[in-house]
This record gives C-alpha cells, sequence and structure tokens, in this order.
C-alpha cells in the first residue's frame, strides 16, 4: 500500500478515529488504527471493542491498494509534528514509512489479524429516528447517567421505541430523567448503550444519519462515517413502573428561570435545600438552619403566582433540580408534589425528572 495525502486532512480524521482506541493499554491490539486505500478513497477504522468508526477521506491519491495497521498514539505524534503539506504513507516488507520532503519516519506493522470491527452487520433493522431527535434524546437524559453507578444499568442510556413514540431514559437511581417524542414504529424495540457510547455518538450527530440496530450492535452511519456500539444486555430499570400512578397532592406551575435563580442563590452555600410552597410565594432554605454564628445560613423568598391549600415542603438536592431547568427550553415547568419523603416530578411538555426527596 502506498497513499500521498494532505497532512492535515488525515490528520483531522484521525484525531476523530483515535477517541474509539484502546487508551490503557498501548501494547494492546484496539489500540491500533486501520488505515484502508482502495478505490480513491482511504478508509481509517478503529474500536475498543465496545464502540468502533470507519471513517472515509474521499478523492485521495492511491497509489496502491492495501492495508496498514499502526498505533494510534504514534501515528497521531507524527502527523503533529508536521507540516501543513502533502505526506506519503508507504507499507513496506517489514515496517511503514512515513515520510514529507527530507523527513522520514519508520513504525513497526502491528498483527491485524484478529482485529475485529463489525460483526452482524447483514442483519442490521432500520429505526426511523433523525440525528436531531437522537442529538436531543441524549441531551437531556445523559446529566442523570451515572459514571459509575452501583449498579450497570445507572452508566447507561435507555431507548424504549414504541409504536407511537421513541421514549429516552436515564437514571443514577436518585433521580430519573425521561424524554420522548412522536414517531410511528412498525415494531417495538430496546435499546440499551453506555453513556461513553451515548457521548462519543453526540460528536458525530451534526451531521444527518441513518440508524439501524442489530442483534448485537446500534449502527449510526451516512456516507462519511459508520459508528457503531455494542448493544448492554441487563434489565434496566422498569421506569414505567417506576412512575407515581396516583394524582399529586400539589401541583404547581412555575417560571423556569425565576426558580433557577433562586436554586443558584442557595448552591453558594450548600448542596440541599428545603423549599417551602405556600400561595403566592416559595421559599427556599438551606439544610442548616441555627443561631450558631459558626453556620452560614440562607434563606430567600420568590414571589409565585401559585395557589396551594396547604404549605407543604420538600428537601432536594440542587444539581438534580438545576440539571432539569438548565435542560428545560420552555418559559414555565410544571412541580408534582406528593409528600414530604416520596420522589417530585419536574414537567415540561415531553420532558420530565422524577427527583428523590432527602431524609431530613
Amino acid at each position: 500500500m502506498e497513499i500521498l495525502i494532505d497532512k492535515k486532512r488525515l490528520e483531522n480524521i484521525a484525531l476523530i478515529v483515535s477517541n474509539y482506541v484502546e487508551k490503557k493499554d498501548n501494547t494492546s491490539l484496539n489500540s491500533n488504527i486501520l488505515l484502508l486505500a482502495s478505490n480513491n478513497e482511504l478508509i481509517l477504522r478503529a474500536s475498543d471493542s465496545e464502540i468502533g468508526i470507519e471513517y472515509k477521506i474521499p478523492d485521495c491519491n492511491i497509489i496502491s491498494e492495501g492495508t496498514i495497521f499502526l498505533n494510534a498514539k504514534k501515528l497521531i505524534d507524527i502527523l503533529k509534528s508536521l507540516n501543513n503539506d502533502n505526506i506519503k504513507i508507504k507499507k513496506l516488507e517489514k515496517s511503514i514509512k512515513i515520510t514529507q520532503n527530507k523527513t522520514n519516519f519508520s513504525l513497526p506493522i502491528a498483527n491485524e489479524n484478529n482485529f475485529s470491527f463489525l460483526e452482524d452487520e447483514n442483519s442490521k433493522t432500520p429505526i426511523l429516528i433523525s440525528s436531531k431527535e437522537l442529538n436531543i434524546g441524549f441531551k437531556m437524559i445523559l446529566p442523570a447517567i451515572d459514571n459509575n453507578g452501583i449498579s450497570f444499568q445507572f452508566n447507561c442510556c435507555y431507548i424504549d421505541i414504541l409504536r407511537d413514540s421513541i421514549v429516552f431514559v436515564g437514571s443514577d437511581s436518585k433521580r430519573i430523567h425521561r424524554y420522548s417524542f412522536i414517531a410511528q414504529n412498525e415494531n417495538e424495540q430496546r435499546i440499551i448503550i453506555t453513556k461513553k457510547s451515548a457521548q462519543e455518538l453526540q460528536k458525530l450527530l451534526n451531521e444527518e444519519v441513518r440508524v439501524y440496530k442489530t442483534n448485537n450492535y446500534l449502527i449510526i452511519e451516512n456516507d462519511n462515517f459508520k459508528f457503531f456500539t455494542k448493544l448492554v444486555t441487563i434489565d434496566f430499570l422498569k421506569y414505567v413502573e417506576v412512575m407515581p400512578h396516583k394524582l399529586p397532592t400539589n401541583e404547581v406551575v412555575i417560571k423556569t428561570e425565576e426558580f433557577l435563580n433562586e436554586i443558584k442563590k442557595l448552591s453558594s452555600v450548600c448542596t440541599k435545600c428545603q423549599i417551602e410552597f405556600e400561595t403566592g410565594k416559595i421559599t427556599f432554605k438551606n439544610n442548616i438552619i441555627s443561631d450558631d454564628i459558626n453556620e452560614t445560613n440562607a434563606t430567600s423568598e420568590l414571589e409565585a403566582n401559585i395557589v396551594v391549600d396547604e404549605k407543604f415542603e420538600i428537601n432536594l438536592t440542587n444539581r438534580h433540580i438545576m440539571d432539569f431547568l438548565h435542560l428545560n427550553e420552555n418559559e414555565d415547568f410544571t412541580f408534582k408534589f406528593y409528600s414530604s419523603s416520596a420522589p417530585v416530578i419536574l414537567e415540561s411538555k415531553n420532558f420530565l425528572s422524577l427527583i428523590s426527596a432527602n431524609k431530613n
């Protein structure tokens, strides 16, 4: 294999693809990138066994076709050191040569025999969802997903494909984010992927894509790239059953920005706050209310156009409330209260957050 290519053009794609290699073990087979030159295009492939990507660079000067398998970090380091000009990459009998003018690098050839990229692609079933819908769905639930949850399900994104809607769900065991939109689907399906997979996928969703599911993978592709991630096979949280099935004892509509500003004030001195609702006003207090001059106390009142039959209060974690309010693009949201020890629901159109109450 031998190619002549603009250094910057290759570097830009190599940087994207390098996010998908094994980072912890630089000697691992999955720490390498596969370069495949054929039909005037260069294809870069990488996978860390959980997620993978294939990216195409069209209209390349392919002197001779073939494949090269080399370490991603070494390739990136070399490309960054070179000038923005054409480079030549050539596969020799026992090494790979990268040349620019009078600068030469020689890299060992990695063994690609056991490199696994994508297996059951022929059995893929299309899913009717746009890149915009996919991107918004992940955006709304990712803040509620843990990075190292007590159970693996709390590190995952759940996509529930129903006949009349598609529902995105994420949870860290203390709260649930649920986002849905109307859709028409012939078959109901369940898709579970890791938070890491969703975060990497979001970086690619500025282009329109086609979405597929196989027995083992979620595949996202267009004419420029192909992304895949392994499906997680676990029993996910039964979010429908967890949601309250009785009417709230109190339900009020609140201005999003006004409520957010009050929570931000309390967050300067505490991580949790006591919120009291009365007709015409909402009072915010930090957890520690004391006469001790060494303690930091905070209270704030918000005038609100709400009517309640009887004053009620709840203790919530500030970050959980703010995550919902930051994501809510509507002027108002609905606060649903059940009891001082039960979770509350913050809801705005097709976006909902179920938040556990803290023990006083």
